[in-house]
């Protein structure tokens, strides 16, 4: 038998796992709990003033389409890192994988469009805070 090690997938491999396989849960149960009397409009408003919740459930749906967002790869990627520069408490390594792995499916100009985007959102949300 295969000693424990050798079964272990490296780390960028195990976070894209655990991704791919929140993504599959949340397509089982249909739409998140949170989101379910969620507007478009009101999340992005709440993720706007920094509500870290709604910009996790703007990102994703971002990605995925929900609540009748349009999918958009480069925004989603913007929010996953405005997320990650918030400084929030909150933030954990989940939310770094959720970085990489969104932002990681965009071409090189995509992605540093997204991060300038990012960057400057996260200064008009959190000013000098961050």
């Amino acid at each position: 038998m295969p000693s424990p090690s050798r079964l272990s997938l490296p780390l960028p491999a195990a976070r894209a796992f655990v991704l791919v396989m929140l993504g599959l849960l949340g397509l089982v149960a249909g739409v998140h709990p949170s989101l379910a009397q969620e507007t478009a409009q009101g999340l992005q408003e709440k993720a706007m003033k920094g509500d870290f919740l709604s910009q996790r459930n703007l990102s994703y749906c971002l990605q995925s389409g929900c609540l009748g967002l349009e999918r958009d790869r480069v925004k989603a990627c913007m929010w996953r890192k405005v997320i990650v520069l918030s400084g929030e408490r909150h933030v954990t390594d989940l939310d770094t994988a959720n970085l990489e792995y969104v932002c990681g499916k965009l071409g090189t100009a995509e992605r540093d469009t997204a991060m300038r985007q990012a960057e400057a959102l996260a200064r008009q949300i959190y000013g000098v805070r961050r």
